[in-house]
């Protein structure tokens, strides 16, 4: 019987309770996660790092509406400069509408 790793068990995990989305900053603790997400067409990986202007954001996004024609998310990011650490939040919504059938 192969051996699973821990990382697997806990992707299985996630998958098993509905989650479709897993949202991360990418880095040594968590690559055995990030590899074991990259594969699977049943789970999604997000990854929430930028660099903007030389200073690393991270973005801590939450979905407030998550529908086939709209989207919400709400992003409360810590932005990481040399002087210190700052926090923005922000705002996006998208909604699609088909228009062809109001012809």
């Amino acid at each position: 019987m192969a051996r699973k790793r821990v990382a697997d068990v806990l992707v299985d995990t996630f998958v098993a309770a509905g989650v479709e989305r897993i949202y991360g900053v990418p880095g040594d603790s968590l690559n055995g996660i990030t590899d074991s997400i990259r594969p699977r067409k049943d789970l999604q990986g997000i990854i929430n790092v930028e660099v903007i202007g030389g200073s690393l954001m991270v973005q801590h996004y939450v979905e407030e509406i998550g529908e086939p024609t709209h989207l919400k998310l709400v992003s409360n990011s810590d932005v990481f400069t040399p002087t210190g650490r700052t926090k923005i939040g922000d705002l996006a919504s998208k909604r699609h509408e088909n228009r062809s059938q109001n012809l």
